[in-house]
Parts: C-alpha cells; sequence; structure tokens
C-alpha cells in the first residue's frame, strides 16, 4: 500500500508539472518570438500564477475551507492576493509595453489605463487562485469517493474471508470423533471419511478466494459436508437432499448456502 500511494504521488506530480509546462509554454514562446529573450521580470510574473495557485490548493482550501471556516477564508484569500500583487508590482522591473501606458495615462481621457495596469495582474492572479480552489474541491471529492469505494470494497473482503473461515470448531471436532471410531471399529469407511474431510478443507482453504466459484464446486462441498455430518447422527434417515436443474457453467458467490445446511443440521 505504501508503495503504491508513492507511486500514485510521483505520477501527480508528474502530471502536474506536465501541465504547468503546457501552461508556460505559450507565452513563454510568444516573448522569446517576439523579443528573442525572455526577460527576468517575467519570470516572476510566470511564476506567481502557479505560486497562487498552489497557496490556495495546498494550503487556504484544506486548513480554512474544508474547515467550515469560510469568513476567514475569504478574509486570508482577498488579503494574500492584494499583498501578492502589491509586491509584484512594486518589485517587477517596468516592460517597454508598461512605460507606453504609463506615458498614455498621463492623458486625461486615457487615465483609466493606469488603474487597467494595476486591475489586469490582480484579475489573472485571482483567476489563477480560483482555480486551485476548484481543483482541490474536485480532486478531494473523487478521492473521497474512491476511498469509500475501496473502503466498502475492503469490508466486504473482510466478511468474505470472516465467511470463509467460519468452519465450525465442533463440526470439525465432532467429525474427527467420528472417523476415531471408524477407525477403532475398523470400519471400512473410515478411509472414505477421511478423504472427505480433506476435501472438503482443501475447498475451504483454496478453492474460495475467488469471488466467484462454480456452483458444480459448490454442491459438491455441500455433499461432502452432508456426508460428514451423517457420520455422527444415529439416525440419518430422515435426511434427504435433492438437487434439480442443470448446474453447469453457473457461478455463485463462495461458501453462500452452506449457512443454511448448517442451520439445518444444526435446529432441524
Amino acid at each position: 500500500m505504501v508503495i503504491k500511494a508513492q507511486h500514485q504521488g510521483i505520477k501527480t506530480v508528474g502530471l502536474h508539472i506536465i501541465v504547468w509546462l503546457c501552461f508556460l509554454l505559450f507565452p513563454i514562446t510568444t516573448i522569446l518570438t517576439d523579443l528573442d529573450t525572455v526577460p527576468s521580470e517575467r519570470f516572476l510574473r510566470f511564476l506567481i500564477a502557479p505560486f497562487v495557485f498552489y497557496i490556495n490548493y495546498s494550503l487556504l482550501v484544506p486548513q480554512l475551507l474544508f474547515k467550515k471556516r469560510v469568513a476567514l477564508y475569504v478574509l486570508v484569500s482577498v488579503s494574500f492576493l492584494l499583498l501578492a500583487n502589491y509586491i509584484l508590482i512594486n518589485t517587477v522591473k517596468s516592460t517597454p509595453m508598461d512605460k507606453v501606458h504609463e506615458l498614455v495615462s498621463e492623458q486625461n481621457q486615457f487615465r483609466f489605463l493606469r488603474g487597467l495596469k494595476f486591475m489586469m495582474p490582480f484579475m489573472f492572479s485571482l483567476s489563477i487562485f480560483l482555480l486551485g480552489g476548484i481543483f482541490r474541491v474536485v480532486i478531494t471529492y473523487f478521492r473521497k469517493e474512491r476511498d469509500s469505494k475501496l473502503l466498502e470494497a475492503e469490508q466486504k473482503e473482510i466478511q468474505l474471508q470472516f465467511l470463509r473461515t467460519q468452519l465450525n470448531p465442533h463440526f470439525l471436532f465432532n467429525t474427527l470423533n467420528s472417523i476415531y471410531s471408524l477407525v477403532r471399529s475398523k470400519s471400512n469407511d473410515a478411509p472414505e471419511a477421511v478423504i472427505t474431510l480433506s476435501e472438503l478443507m482443501r475447498y475451504m482453504l483454496y478453492e474460495v478466494q475467488e469471488e466467484m466459484v462454480l456452483l458444480e464446486k459448490e454442491l459438491e462441498y455441500i455433499k461432502n459436508y452432508i456426508a460428514l455430518q451423517l457420520l455422527r447422527l444415529k439416525d440419518s434417515s430422515k435426511v434427504r437432499s435433492n438437487i434439480h436443474g442443470d448446474t453447469k457453467n453457473l457461478k455463485i458467490p463462495p461458501l453462500l448456502l452452506i449457512s443454511f445446511i448448517e442451520n439445518a443440521f444444526k435446529y432441524g
């Protein structure tokens, strides 16, 4: 399980890296085509996207939103985005396009471009930030669904394994005592009884590991069980077993019918 979880974690990290490379490939290629190089200030602007994404994805959503601290989540998120964009705008050198905006914005009719210079990075980082939260919620939902199905399957397997081990100890001891009596009395039925018990035990230990078994094998197991039960009964004339219909190539869950047979001998 640990190795499987580690393998899954490596696959997840690899997928994240590939997605971000694809996401950043287009703008980097565009800049390289226009300028033949990527200015250092552009790298910082590119890094803000995965930074705000994983702050929300790995920290804020799990620690605040999932714990139903919604008001604090909103407050911290807005404060973080404002601070991140303020630091970005005040630390990154102006690009030629930014200088053009500043010159144009000095004219009153284009004053809104100055505000646009600050709003566009904020809206972009907000979109990436929200995308990180959405991804976290969706992934967590599907993980819970997967874990719930795995837990349900494990519980069913545990119940099935428990059922497989429910060969009544009293039945086993009584059968051994009956075989011992047959051996002591030198009965010709003793070897057959030993073989029948071994077949029953072999089926219990090896044949029922699959989710479905052939109905013919299950019926053979029941016949062996009945045969061993008859060894300890003084009056077996009232025991009848009848099987009708075609049982070839049919499958059922293992040990599905034996409980009814056990109860028939116990209470019948």
